[in-house]
């Protein structure tokens, strides 16, 4: 298993989601915890160590770094040395979160491009596919 080095000196495992995952479930084995406790507890792990991994994506995106271009390539790269099946179930949680961005409340000039630029996405779609 090839550890992936990302922009700050952050290595991330691709298999770091499902062990820490893994960890939680065994040790909530262990302390026999309620089922359904357990799997909400499951969930926020996973959604906590998702969010740390694209934080440390959207950090490389900044520009006075390195330019749209070289982060793009990567990240098609990237995408491309995985299954199929499994960059269509990226480019579906894209979709999902591009979503919810186009729906976010907050926004001021700094993000207001983005918020539109989700918008206009949702919008292109949704009517491909109506």
């Amino acid at each position: 298993m090839t550890p992936v080095k990302g922009l700050y000196n952050m290595t991330i495992d691709r298999r770091y989601v499902k062990n820490v995952v893994e960890e939680k479930r065994v040790l909530y084995k262990k302390l026999e915890v309620d089922t359904g406790e357990v799997l909400g507890a499951l969930e926020s792990t996973a959604v906590d160590t998702i969010a740390e991994l694209t934080e440390a994506l959207v950090e490389s995106a900044n520009s006075s770094l390195i330019s749209y271009d070289i982060l793009a390539e990567g990240m098609f790269k990237g995408i491309q040395k995985q299954h199929n099946f499994l960059q269509g179930e990226f480019w579906i949680a894209m979709e999902k979160t591009i979503r919810k961005y186009s729906e976010m409340e907050y926004v001021d000039g700094r993000n207001a491009f983005a918020k539109d630029m989700c918008g206009a996405f949702v919008k292109g779609n949704d009517e491909r596919t109506t």
